[in-house]
């Protein structure tokens, strides 16, 4: 028996790393974009085809030069239009998440008119009620081949990145390094309403890890849902991120937006909303913290 699942293994390893985090919808289409993440021996080229957008457009939008062929960046912005959103399923589903107020009659127009029997289709939906925090499959970016030729059945369904609009500029933040966390950290349901998504995002993703000053900010959610919120510079706003101050209790807390760029903002990580602090036992205006999110 050991020794099966030992072939088994070595046969899931290599798409293992394939992994690509879900497509979220940032901003507001049309003025629309996905975040990819680039795996290794990925060119523009290649990723234009799979976006089914002209390369020059591809670069004229993540400001890149024109002279440039290979995909340098860790991460690209691929645009989403109505000729790019398709609804033939193809293994790159792009998603949106549930905010307050969205309906399937707004979402089948934001997202082009796929339809309101496909959304319900497409997210197994058997009635029309949303969540907050749901994420849906809104489309499918479209495009004629695979990265590095992979086949489809060897596509690893994608898993979560973020879903609002990254912020034009952003406060210096006076951190300590980046670094990457070796060991998976156990996510409990007290860690809050979004510990659920943070948990499901560990396996496919890079979980990464920065200290710095925190601060407060006042906000009326949280208390009894355990929705948390932070305010973040160096994480795109919609990311899941886990924040502990002094090691012994942690909370999972959704990213709203970046810290504004002011003087009594100056050096600092993270804002934390009212109830967040409360949960992680924070009494003091100033304090260090530690975040692990996901590159």
């Amino acid at each position: 028996m050991q020794k099966w699942w030992l072939i088994a293994c070595l046969f899931l390893v290599p798409y293992a790393g394939r992994a690509q985090a879900k497509l979220l919808v940032l901003g507001k289409c049309p003025e629309c974009y996905v975040q990819y993440r680039l795996k290794p021996g990925e060119t523009l080229e290649s990723i234009s085809t799979l976006a089914g957008i002209p390369l020059a457009q591809l670069k004229a939008y993540n400001k890149i030069s024109s002279g440039i062929s290979e995909a340098a960046p860790s991460s690209i912005r691929i645009p989403i239009s109505a000729s790019n959103l398709i609804t033939d399923k193809t293994p790159l589903p792009v998603f949106h998440v549930v905010e307050k107020g969205d309906n399937l009659y707004r979402l089948n127009l934001q997202y082009f008119k796929p339809g309101i029997p496909r959304i319900k289709e497409w997210n197994q939906l058997k009635s029309e009620t949303l969540k907050d925090g749901d994420m849906l499959v809104v489309g499918y970016l479209s495009g004629n081949e695979l990265p590095n030729n992979t086949s489809t059945s060897n596509v690893a369904m994608p898993a979560m990145v973020a879903s609002t609009p990254v912020p034009a500029a952003s406060a210096v933040v006076e951190a300590a390094p980046v670094k990457q966390v070796v060991a998976i950290p156990q996510v409990s349901a007290a860690e809050g309403y979004y510990a659920a998504q943070f948990s499901a995002a560990l396996p496919t993703q890079q979980l990464l890890e920065i200290s710095g000053t925190g601060g407060l900010f006042k906000s009326i959610t949280g208390w009894g849902d355990k929705r948390y919120y932070v305010l973040m510079n160096e994480v795109v706003p919609g990311s899941i991120v886990r924040i502990t101050v002094d090691q012994m209790k942690y909370i999972c807390a959704r990213v709203l937006g970046p810290i504004p760029d002011n003087k009594p903002n100056k050096g600092l990580l993270v804002r934390l909303s009212n109830a967040a602090a409360a949960a992680l036992g924070v009494s003091e205006m100033i304090f260090t913290a530690t975040v692990n999110y996901f590159q």
